[in-house]
């Protein structure tokens, strides 16, 4: 999941339909829209995982979970342990990746299946919050609303040092899209003219 100034003569625009708008009715805006966003997160995970000798061999291959996994226990997020389990139909030594300790305080809880024993939930690295509005879209009427898109740039409070290692950033190109993006990535949302000003359209 990616994306925080101020370009005032997009603001003029705004300015001829809604009144005048200020910096900080504009921030707002785009600080509530950001209150909605879930944490920044990895993609969801079910654990304990195992990863069998030939899914291990590929471990260097685009968006594979061993690859994923080793990443993840080598930023001490999950440990493994070498054991004999069933693997489709047959019995035979595999790679378990558990939760640690470590990892368990930026795992996020998502669900839990009695029968089988395996917890799913994500690893999250932190919230986006506001760096900067950077500028809006002209606002058009559209079913009777007003609206405009508004830009801005990013930046994630409580960013951990795993999540900036080269080797989670190869594992999960998206987080390093999302983590090297701060401050400068632009991102925008569609903005509602309500009686109480620009909210996010939800």
């Amino acid at each position: 999941m990616k994306s925080d100034g101020w370009t005032w003569a997009a603001v003029v625009s705004v300015a001829l339909l809604s009144g005048c708008v200020s910096n900080q009715k504009l921030s707002d805006a785009a600080r509530e829209h950001l209150t909605q966003v879930k944490s920044a997160c990895l993609p969801e995970v079910s654990f304990p995982t195992d990863v069998t000798a030939r899914d291990f061999a590929h471990r260097d291959e685009r968006m594979s979970v061993a690859g994923e996994m080793e990443a993840l226990r080598n930023a001490g997020l999950v440990k493994m342990t070498p054991l004999v389990a069933r693997a489709g139909d047959l019995m035979q030594p595999v790679r378990r990746y558990e939760l640690s300790d470590a990892g368990a305080n930026y795992f996020r809880v998502i669900g839990r299946e009695t029968t089988t024993g395996q917890t799913d939930g994500q690893f999250c690295y932190g919230r986006f919050a506001l760096d900067k509005v950077t500028r809006s879209d002209q606002p058009v009427k559209i079913g009777g609303r007003k609206m405009a898109a508004f830009y801005y740039t990013y930046r994630i409070d409580g960013l951990p040092d795993w999540a900036t290692r080269p080797d989670i950033q190869a594992a999960f190109p998206t987080l390093a899209q999302i983590v090297n993006g701060v401050g400068n990535a632009e991102w925008h949302w569609t903005m509602n003219l309500t009686a109480n000003g620009w909210k996010p359209a939800i």
